[in-house]
Formats: C-alpha cells, sequence, structure tokens
C-alpha cells in the first residue's frame, strides 16, 4: 500500500473522531434517549423552579434502551433532524439532543399531553419542519434562535436555556449516564458497544503508513478525554502524536473566563492539534502563531462544523468523508478541498 498523492503536500494531518474513525451512532442513541427521557418526565409545572428537572418515576430505562433505534428514528425523524442541525454547524451531540428538545418544546412538547405527543411520528416530523425553517448563518444564531423562543414560551431565570446553562447541564449528565452507564442502577452504558466505523485492522495500517510517510498525525474531537477510552482498546490512540478533546476546551474557556465557545466550528481545537503547547490558548485565540504552515495542514472531517473551523484558518485545507451525515454535494456547495468516500481513501490499498 502506499498513500494517495493528493497527500504529499501535507505534513499535518488531523482527525475529527465521530463519523471519521469512531461512529457516531452510540452518540445519537444518547442523545435520543436524554430528550426522550426529559419529554417522559413530570415536566411542565411552570411555578417550579425544576420545571425540567423531576419526574423520573415515570421513566421506564429498560424499555427504553431495548426500544432505542425505535426511539432514535421517531426523535431524529430517521436521520433527517441530525443532518439539518448539523449542516447548521453543531458539532457535538449534546448540543444535538438539547436542541432537539427546545424545539420540540417550542412545538408544543408541554402539559399533560407530553406523553401522547412523545410517541407522535407527526410531532417530531413537525420538530423537523420548524428545524428545516430556521434561517440563521451560524451555529451561535442557531444556539440564540431556539433559547429565545423557548424563554418567551416558558420562561426561566435568564441563562436557565442557555448552552451550559441550567437545562443544558442537566441534559448533559442524562447524556453522560446514558454513555458511560450507572454501576450503582446496574446500568451499562453505551460506551461497551462502540465500534470503529471501519475495519479495525486497515484502520490501523492506514495511520502506520500515514506515519512512515513522515505524516504527523492529531486529533480534534468533541468527545471528552475520558471519551477516548475506544482508541486505546482498539489499539489505535498511540498514533496520534496529539489527542485534543472537548476537554481541553472547557479547561481553556474557565482560563480565560472568556464567553466564546471554543468547541468547532471555532477553529480552538485544530490550532491546540496542530501546535499542541507551542503557544498558550490565549495567543492561539488571538491569532498569534505561525500560519507559515497552514498550507500544510489538512483536516478530516464529516461535518459542517469541522469544514467551517478549517476554512476559517488562513491557508488550511479540508477533505470531507461521506460517513457522516453530510452529502458529497453539501461539501461541494461549501467548497471541500476534497471529498472522499472514508478515509481509506488517503491510500492506494494493494
Amino acid at each position: 500500500m502506499m498513500i494517495a498523492e493528493f497527500l504529499k503536500p501535507y505534513k499535518y494531518i488531523i482527525f475529527d473522531l465521530d463519523g471519521v474513525i469512531t461512529s457516531e451512532e452510540m452518540y445519537w442513541n444518547c442523545a435520543a434517549l436524554s430528550t426522550y427521557e426529559i419529554l417522559s418526565g413530570r415536566l411542565w409545572n411552570k411555578d417550579r423552579r425544576d420545571v425540567f428537572l423531576s419526574g423520573k418515576e415515570f421513566f421506564d430505562f429498560k424499555c427504553a434502551e431495548n426500544r432505542v433505534y425505535e426511539i432514535r428514528d421517531l426523535i431524529f425523524c430517521k436521520k433527517k433532524t441530525i443532518s439539518k442541525i448539523k449542516q447548521n454547524g453543531i458539532n457535538s451531540n449534546w448540543d444535538l439532543g438539547y436542541y432537539t428538545l427546545l424545539a420540540c418544546i417550542i412545538c408544543g412538547a408541554r402539559g399533560s399531553d407530553t406523553l401522547s405527543k412523545n410517541d407522535c411520528k407527526e410531532f417530531y416530523d413537525s420538530v423537523y419542519n420548524f428545524i428545516a425553517n430556521i434561517e440563521t448563518s451560524d451555529s451561535v444564531s442557531f444556539f440564540y434562535e431556539l433559547e429565545n423562543r423557548v424563554q418567551q414560551i416558558i420562561p426561566m431565570e435568564e441563562g436557565f436555556y442557555r448552552r451550559c446553562g441550567t437545562l443544558w447541564n442537566y441534559f448533559f449528565d442524562l447524556f453522560q449516564t446514558w454513555y458511560f452507564g450507572n454501576e450503582a442502577l446496574n446500568r451499562k452504558g453505551f460506551i461497551c458497544k462502540e465500534e470503529p466505523l471501519l475495519p479495525l485492522d486497515k484502520l490501523r495500517n492506514l495511520l502506520i503508513e500515514l506515519d512512515k510517510n513522515g505524516k504527523i498525525l492529531s486529533t480534534a474531537t468533541g468527545r471528552l478525554i475520558t471519551e477516548i477510552l475506544p482508541l486505546k482498546n482498539w489499539g489505535i490512540y498511540n498514533c496520534f502524536d496529539n489527542v485534543v478533546t472537548y476537554t481541553d476546551c472547557i479547561i481553556a474557556e474557565k482560563a480565560l473566563n472568556n464567553s466564546i465557545h471554543l468547541s468547532k466550528p471555532h477553529p480552538y481545537q485544530l490550532l491546540k492539534a496542530l501546535f499542541a503547547n507551542t503557544y498558550t490558548d490565549k495567543q492561539l485565540i488571538n491569532g498569534e502563531y505561525n500560519k507559515d504552515i497552514m498550507s500544510q495542514v489538512l483536516f478530516v472531517g464529516d461535518s459542517m462544523s469541522d469544514l467551517i473551523a478549517t476554512k476559517s484558518l488562513y491557508r488550511a485545507s479540508f477533505m470531507g468523508v461521506l460517513t457522516g451525515v453530510l452529502s458529497k454535494e453539501d461539501f461541494e456547495n461549501n467548497k471541500a478541498d476534497f471529498i472522499c468516500n472514508n478515509i481509506l481513501d488517503m491510500c492506494v490499498w494493494n
């Protein structure tokens, strides 16, 4: 085998993980079940601050887990809602689930009919149509649009609905419980079911071949550092010189006391993957780094947030793969430099 000709100008190759190396299936399960769990609870007493944070006694966890693919197809209209939200530059699957939840509230999922709506296909079709008709230019505008609309419907204290606000953090905790499991409740998490997106032997051989050809490999992923365990279990973690995760964003945001969200489509993670600790986080955010090497940088991703993050960097190139939810047309319309079926196209196989 040999590396593909188009890779020769690039010394630095940065990979997204989900939809590129790791499958997003288990994350989509967690996003759907977290949304379903909240919508199935006693959520709508407007006189109580914990309006959304109660009612677990009504939720049958085992039944939901057994119906996970049925529930996911229902809430996300197969994958149409996932695709539409990701086209708005939304990267993390926590946000995917959370903003689907807000859209459900806007479309009428409240009051005593919550449970009946929860299993109504027509209702989730209306949620998809609502999301599809939101006219925003970027992920931040998308966030504000839904947050402000929900605040008008069920007013809460300032910041309750914001990303990283009270309800978002509650949703995040539910998501993490579905992913990691709960030993006290004898619930196994979906992390136990994670699988690589491609045959593991070919994936490993690809990364080794890229390394042999002098490529410096890194990751820039929306996963937390605790969610990188599958890479270690599959024996490919050490193929990467630098592993940058959403945990790096959290640390940098807190240290800088910055209101800017540093997860993709912000380019911070790509810069952190490229430069590691050569520059401080403040220098990276302020653009105080060596831009001359950008023409040697290739980012490999599957989402609009990946592409937007790459295009915001001077002369860096983007390779879109069709193993996520975006189509070839999506990448072509947004001027991806390369489009491949999957990352195995980075090599010519014997």
